[in-house]
């Protein structure tokens, strides 16, 4: 590693038999160039982390189901404290305007119930056709999807 430094953790479900989400894949590397990072794709790779940064980034696709999502939902409820003194944030990603905020809602109290802790702006959220970042793009002056890969991008300063 780096310096020294602890590599971040990157949980993204991805479900039995799919493939990530593309636009999501493509957000993270943007998000993280140049970071040390691992990615955790199923629940039964899941492990009490400590002292950690983590990114969840989750796909819900256009139905707002990730079964892969639900199985490490429930192992975080059954692992208080399983991402003690851990640091997160959320990228959501959705194929229309459905679903991707009541993930994240239930994301992010759930992974802070097992300890993990939400500082700053730390939901990222990319809608089908990303019409939540046409103020965010006006005013940076760039396009609607350089808009989302730059909120996700913020993780590099943190």
């Amino acid at each position: 590693m780096a310096g020294g430094q602890k590599h971040m953790i990157v949980i993204r479900p991805v479900e039995k038999g799919a493939a990530p989400g593309e636009r999501l894949a493509q957000v993270i590397d943007y998000a993280l160039a140049g970071r040390i990072y691992e990615i955790i794709e199923k629940a039964d790779r899941l492990r009490p982390i400590k002292d950690r940064r983590i990114l969840f980034a989750v796909d819900v696709g256009d139905t707002g189901v990730n079964l892969e999502y639900q199985k490490m939902l429930r192992w975080m409820r059954s692992h208080p404290g399983a991402f003690e003194g851990c640091v997160a944030g959320v990228l959501v990603d959705g194929a229309n305007d459905l679903y991707t905020k009541s993930t994240a809602k239930e994301l992010v109290f759930t992974a802070n119930c097992a300890g993990a802790a939400f500082v700053g702006r730390p939901l990222v959220e990319g809608t089908g056709g990303l019409g939540n970042f046409r103020i965010v793009a006006s005013n940076m002056g760039v396009d609607v999807r350089k808009a989302y890969d730059l909120s996700a991008g913020s993780w590099r300063t943190r």
